[in-house]
């Protein structure tokens, strides 16, 4: 699964969040008060409070860069995560001296909490007043219904969602924390340029493997980040029909054809890429300012200049 985050940590309104907690900033709480401590982390993320600190990723590579994006050179984190990683918690066990994870669904938790009324009764017989340091977290909060039923549950002052809140729309999952992401930090207008690409004229198997190619082949100063580009592509070629794009989307997509930049940025050439003949957009591919955006221009042209259904 790939799941990806920007932080506007660039603008004046931005809100940088730490990657990595030190061992000695985890917090220190009795285990019964684990539900409690997730579910107000998650509110304040989700609710937009101040103080927040978990890290917000879509399952959308469109919501990142097209909805959550106001500076688009912001850097692009992508997370490689396993799928049974998500809906789990880790937390280190003080009495036992070791690392400890369980499952932690929405639903499952929820459940488990009508089926146990009696709190103080479950604390005693599960040993829940045991010290733990909570280690890290992720938990898929898209279903704006089950998270809204969690948070009234479990935060001390039983708040909701907020109407505002959109974790559905934005197929939102939370982290506490992420030490291994893919971060873009130099190639962001390539990747805006492919997505654009891909959304108007797919990614036939020959484009993919030329674009594959040519990023092996493009010299970068960071393995990572070169990584983290071969992992998008890999995602644009398994969604090339778009099937599992999201309603949001495309109406991200179409916002963006409605919208009249006063500059030239990645978003104008969302806008005329998605407006115009391909024989028309290629004349102003030079704005590009880098050797991978220069590869995936020359690349959709062989495909794309041939046929008259891209005129």
């Amino acid at each position: 699964m790939l799941l990806f985050r920007m932080e506007d940590s660039k603008g004046l309104d931005g809100v940088p969040r730490i990657d990595c907690k030190e061992i000695n900033d985890l917090p220190l709480i009795y285990k019964y008060e684990l539900n409690n401590f997730i579910a107000d982390e998650i509110r304040k993320e989700v609710n937009g409070a101040q103080g927040r600190r978990v890290l917000s990723y879509s399952k959308s590579l469109g919501v990142c860069l097209l909805k959550y994006n106001k500076y688009t050179e912001n850097e692009i984190y992508i997370k490689h995560l396993n799928y049974s990683i998500v809906d789990s918690v880790e937390y280190y066990d003080i009495k036992i001296g070791k690392k400890r994870s369980k499952p932690y669904n929405l639903r499952s938790v929820i459940n488990e909490f009508h089926t146990q009324k009696n709190t103080q009764f479950l604390c005693v017989n599960n040993q829940e007043t045991t010290p733990i340091k909570v280690i890290n977290f992720a938990i898929d909060v898209s279903n704006n219904d089950l998270l809204d039923d969690y948070l009234r549950l479990f935060t001390k002052a039983n708040t909701g969602l907020k109407r505002f809140a959109s974790p559905k729309k934005d197929k939102e999952v939370i982290l506490y924390q992420s030490t291994d992401d893919y971060v873009i930090k130099n190639f962001q207008e390539s990747v805006y340029l492919l997505y654009t690409l891909v959304y108007k004229y797919g990614m036939k198997d020959e484009i993919y493997k030329d674009i594959k190619y040519a990023i092996k082949n493009t010299h970068m100063e960071s393995e990572n980040e070169k990584k983290g580009l071969e992992y998008l592509v890999d995602y644009m070629y398994l969604n090339k029909k778009w099937e599992r794009e999201t309603e949001i989307e495309n109406n991200l997509i179409k916002g963006s054809l409605n919208c009249h930049p006063r500059f030239y940025d990645p978003i104008a050439q969302l806008y005329e890429i998605q407006q115009s003949s391909f024989s028309e957009v290629y004349e102003f591919r030079n704005y590009n300012s880098n050797p991978l955006s220069d590869h995936i221009w020359e690349i959709y042209a062989r495909n794309c200049l041939r046929s008259q259904y891209y005129f």
